[in-house]
């Protein structure tokens, strides 16, 4: 590298051709005395100071770039975050019943897979929640437990406490649509048979809220049951609900809910005695139908319950998480059903928490 170019390396650009000038005077008066030089080497020289406006004009060239994707990056928005994924949980197939508790003429339940509800909500505020048979499990077999009924000239059990095991608050899920019952059910085998899906709560407490499986109109039916007829085209039944604690109607009364709006308890009400009773287990009792009630049998909704309870996970994986302790349901009530007061109150309590965190 020449004289010229380390100085333009070296100093400030100013400096540099400062001397550069004083430097192409010493040479220029260096050069009248000595032999002359051969041109193009000595010529060229002088041409060099040109030189520093090219890194100037480089350096600049960074520089507006940058500028320029400082200003595109201030209106870009943070990238979304992912799609929660369903989680999955142990459960049986649909249709797979628990062996021998389908009617005589036939060994399964409705074995379609298809999901008939794909938006709907999970009919339980939070999980964990366990689908199965309110009448045989555990343990059950026709020479364990005292016949009480008889269909199809068969005889069946009635429960006989084995209902509140701690086997029936774990998994895996069991479908138990078409189970023996007395109610005509075309989509049974048997053409008759259990026309929902019986769904425990995660503990055997009266406390566990069920909410609006979808948005549309909800009707009482009766101290302990309701129809929600959904914005999506199906009906949804809820029985055993503590009378619909959250929404406060008189049987055959309207109400505009959305889906996961609170609508009542889960518990053990029945039909059976006046006023209703609680006998039978803590289970909501949970139906879908099509289009309306008029001429039409349900459908089987142990898939839709099942991708329904798989995004409830997604939500908080605790939801699929089963309690240590399922309490003691041994009993018909002892107290433990809260009232509506008491469930403002806590609903008033848990929503001041969230402001209070905020």
């Amino acid at each position: 590298m020449n004289l010229p170019a380390r100085l333009l390396v070296a100093m400030p650009s100013a400096t540099a051709l400062s001397m550069l000038a004083l430097y192409g005077a010493d040479m220029a008066g260096f050069g009248a005395d000595a032999p002359p030089s051969p041109p193009p080497v000595e010529e060229a020289d002088p041409v060099e100071p040109d030189t520093p406006e090219e890194p100037e004009a480089e350096d600049a060239e960074p520089d507006a770039e940058a500028e320029a994707e400082v200003e595109d990056a201030e209106p870009e928005a943070p990238p979304p975050p992912p799609e929660p994924a369903p989680l999955d949980f142990d459960h049986d197939a649909p249709g797979e019943l628990i062996a021998e508790t389908a009617h005589i003429q036939v060994s399964e339940g409705v074995t379609d897979e298809t999901i008939i509800a794909p938006d709907m909500r999970f009919p339980f505020l939070t999980g964990p929640a366990y689908a199965n048979s309110q009448l045989f499990k555990p343990l059950w077999s026709w020479e364990f437990y005292p016949s009480s009924g008889t269909i199809d000239g068969v005889q069946y059990p009635r429960p006989q406490g084995w209902e509140y095991s701690q086997e029936n608050y774990s998994y895996p899920w069991i479908d138990n649509f078409c189970e023996i019952r007395t109610h005509d059910n075309s989509r049974c085998g048997a053409g008759i048979g259990h026309e929902g899906q019986d769904i425990r709560p995660g503990a055997c407490w009266h406390n566990q809220v069920a909410v609006a499986a979808a948005s549309g109109q909800l009707r009482t039916l009766s101290n302990f049951s309701v129809d929600l007829f959904g914005d999506d085209g199906m009906v949804y039944r809820y029985f055993h609900l503590d009378r619909p604690l959250l929404v406060d109607l008189e049987p055959g009364e309207w109400v505009e809910v959305e889906a996961g709006d609170p609508i009542g308890f889960v518990s053990n009400v029945n039909r059976s005695g006046t006023p209703i009773v609680r006998d039978t287990s803590i289970h909501l009792h949970f139906e879908i139908w099509e289009g309306d009630l008029n001429g039409h049998d349900p459908r089987a909704p142990y898939s839709s319950l099942v991708e329904a309870y798989r995004w409830l996970g997604a939500e908080d994986p605790a939801n699929h998480q089963p309690f240590e302790d399922v309490g003691d349901c041994s009993y018909p009530d002892g107290g433990l059903t809260p009232t509506r007061a008491q469930v403002i109150a806590a609903l008033d309590a848990a929503e001041a928490a969230e402001e209070d965190s905020e």
